[in-house]
C-alpha cells in the first residue's frame, strides 16, 4: 500500500463517530429549544447505535455522556414550561437512556452466548468422528454438519439434497422408513442401521439416531440426530462370522476324517481276509491240490476278485493316510510323490470318468520342509476343481499337473480344458463361502483354504484363465 493513500477506517471507529455526531446534533437541538419543548429521549438513538459496536463499553460510555448532556440542556436550555414538568421529562430521559442502555448490553450478551453455542456446535460437528443432523417439526431440515454435506457433495445451505430415503441401500429403505416415520409421529427417539449412498455411489454402513427436541409450549419440535460410519465394524463382524463358520465347518471335517479313519479301519480287516483266503486257493489250484484240474474261468475270477480287493485296499490305504491326525511339527516330502498319491486318490471319485489325467513332473526337483497333509489337501481341492470344470463342457477332457524347478522355488501347475472362469468374478473366486456351484455342491472354502495353506508354507497362488477354454492354476512354493 502507497503512503499517499489513505487508510480506511474500521467498524468500531465508524460506530464511534456516528455515535458522537449523533450525540452532539442531540445536544445542539436541545440547547436550542425552550426547555419545555426539548427533552433528553432523543439520546437513546445515541446508545442504540452505540449497541452496534462489539464490547459493552461504548455504550455505557455513551449513556454517561447522554446523562451528561441531558442535564446539560437542563441548566442552559431557554427557559420555558412548567418546572415539574420538565423535572419529570429530564427524570424520564435518564431512565429510559440507561434502561435502552443496560437492556441492549442484556440482549447483546444472550446474542453473543447464542452465536457462540453455534460456533461451539459448529466446531464440534466438523471435529466429531459422526455426522450431525436437524429437522424441525415439519421434517424439514434446519442443520447439516459438514461431514454430512461432504459426504452427499453438498452446499453449505444444503440446496440440492435429495429425499433421504433415495440415498438408503433399497434392502433397508422400507424399515428406515417405518422407523422414522413412526418415531416422527409419536415425538420420540429411533435408531436405525442401514448402508448410505455417498456421493461416490458407494454403500457404507450407517448407525443413524435421532432424539426429539424439547420445546417451550410445543410437545415436539424436530429431530437433533447422529449418523455414525461403522463399515469397519460391520466387516470385521462379516470377517468374524466367516471365521467362525470356517472353524465350524474345519471341526466338521474332522470329525468326519476321524470316522472314515475308523470305518477304513472296519473295512480293512474283512478285506484282508478275503484276500488272504483267495490268495489261498490260488496257491492250492496253482499246487494241484484237490481232486479236480484247475479251471481256467475260476482261476481268472479269482485273479478278478483278488485284484478288486487289492484296489480297495489301496483306497483305505490312501484315505487312513489322508484322514490322520496331523502333528504339529513339519518333515522334508516330495512334491512329486504327493502329486501322485492325490491323483490316485482323484482317480476313485466316479467323477473324474473319462478324464485323462497327464504328469508332466520335473525329476530334479528338492524335498520341501512343511505339513505334507497340508500340501495333499490343496492339491486335492485344485484337481477337484478341475474335474468339476471339465464336466461342465462336453468333448475330450484332460487335467495336466506340472512341476518345475524355478527361481529358487518349485512352481506347481494344474492346468484343465475345462469350462473356464467369468473375468467379473475372477478376483473373488479366493473369497470364504464364494461359489458358483449349486446348493449343496461346494462350499465356497476349497479355494480360500488353499491359499491359507500355501501362504502358511510361504507360497503363493495364481490363477489365469479364459472363459470356454480352461483354467491354469499356478502354486509357487520357496526352497527352503
Amino acid at each position: 500500500m502507497n503512503s499517499s493513500e489513505t487508510k480506511m477506517p474500521d467498524k468500531e471507529s465508524i460506530i464511534l463517530m456516528a455515535s458522537a455526531t449523533l450525540a452532539l446534533v442531540v445536544l445542539m437541538a436541545d440547547l436550542s429549544l425552550p426547555l419545555g419543548v426539548a427533552g433528553g429521549v432523543p439520546y437513546v438513538a445515541v446508545i442504540l447505535v452505540a449497541l452496534r459496536s462489539t464490547g459493552p463499553r461504548q455504550a455505557i460510555g455513551f449513556a454517561v455522556v447522554c446523562s451528561i448532556f441531558t442535564m446539560v440542556g437542563f441548566y442552559w436550555s431557554p427557559g420555558g414550561g412548567v418546572l415539574w414538568v420538565v423535572l419529570l421529562n429530564r427524570f424520564l430521559a435518564l431512565f429510559v437512556i440507561w434502561v435502552t442502555a443496560i437492556l441492549g448490553l442484556l440482549l447483546k450478551r444472550n446474542q453473543l452466548k447464542q452465536l457462540q453455542s453455534e460456533i461451539r456446535l459448529e466446531i464440534i460437528s466438523d471435529s466429531a468422528p459422526l455426522m450431525i443432523w436437524q429437522v424441525n417439526e415439519d421434517g424439514e431440515w434446519e442443520f447439516l454438519s459438514k461431514d454430512w454435506l461432504e459426504y452427499f457433495s453438498l452446499e453449505s445451505d444444503g440446496r440440492g439434497y435429495n429425499n433421504l430415503l433415495e440415498q438408503i441401500h433399497p434392502d433397508e429403505r422400507d424399515l428406515f422408513s417405518e422407523s422414522y416415520q413412526g418415531a416422527f409421529n409419536l415425538g420420540r427417539s429411533f435408531q436405525v442401521e442401514c448402508r448410505l449412498r455417498g456421493n461416490d455411489d458407494n454403500y457404507r454402513w450407517m448407525l443413524i439416531h435421532g432424539v426429539p427436541i424439547p420445546h417451550i409450549g410445543k410437545e415436539f419440535a424436530g429431530y437433533i440426530g447422529t449418523c455414525l460410519d461403522f463399515s469397519r465394524r460391520k466387516q470385521m463382524e462379516t470377517e468374524l462370522e466367516k471365521a467362525r463358520k470356517m472353524y465350524y465347518h474345519h471341526d466338521k471335517m474332522v470329525s468326519v476324517g476321524t470316522l472314515a479313519a475308523g470305518i477304513v479301519h472296519e473295512i480293512g480287516n474283512p478285506i484282508s481276509v478275503i484276500s488272504g483266503a483267495i490268495n489261498h486257493i490260488l496257491g492250492q489250484q496253482g499246487a494241484g491240490v484237490g481232486s479236480q484240474e484247475p479251471d481256467d474261468r475260476i482261476q481268472e475270477q479269482l485273479q478278478t476278485i483278488l485284484k478288486q480287493t487289492d484296489r480297495i485296499l489301496a483306497i483305505t490305504r490312501d484315505v487312513a493316510e489322508f484322514s490322520t491326525v496331523e502333528m504339529d511339527q513339519t518333515e522334508f516330502y516330495s512334491v512329486n510323490e504327493i502329486i501322485n498319491r492325490s491323483c490316485r486318490l482323484m482317480e476313485y471319485d466316479s467323477k473324474t470318468k473319462g478324464i485323462d489325467f497327464s504328469q508332466q513332473l520335473s525329476g530334479s526337483l528338492p524335498a520341501l520342509e512343511g505339513k505334507k497333509e497340508h500340501m495333499t489337501q490343496v492339491l486335492l481341492n485344485l484337481l477337484s476343481n478341475a474335474v468339476d470344470a471339465c464336466n461342465e463342457v462336453e468333448g475330450n477332457h484332460q487335467i495336466t499337473i506340472t512341476t518345475a524347478l524355478l527361481d529358487c522355488a518349485i512352481l506347481i501347475t494344474v492346468a484343465d480344458n475345462g469350462c473356464g472362469i467369468e473375468p467379473m468374478i475372477l478376483d473373488n473366486v479366493s473369497d470364504p463361502f464364494f461359489t458358483t456351484k449349486p446348493v449343496g455342491k461346494g462350499t465356497g472354502l476349497g479355494l480360500s483354504i488353499c491359499h491359507t495353506l500355501v501362504e502358511n508354507h510361504g507360497g503363493t497362488i495364481n490363477i489365469d484363465s479364459n472363459l470356454d477354454t480352461g483354467t491354469s492354476v499356478s502354486v509357487s512354493l520357496p526352497i527352503p
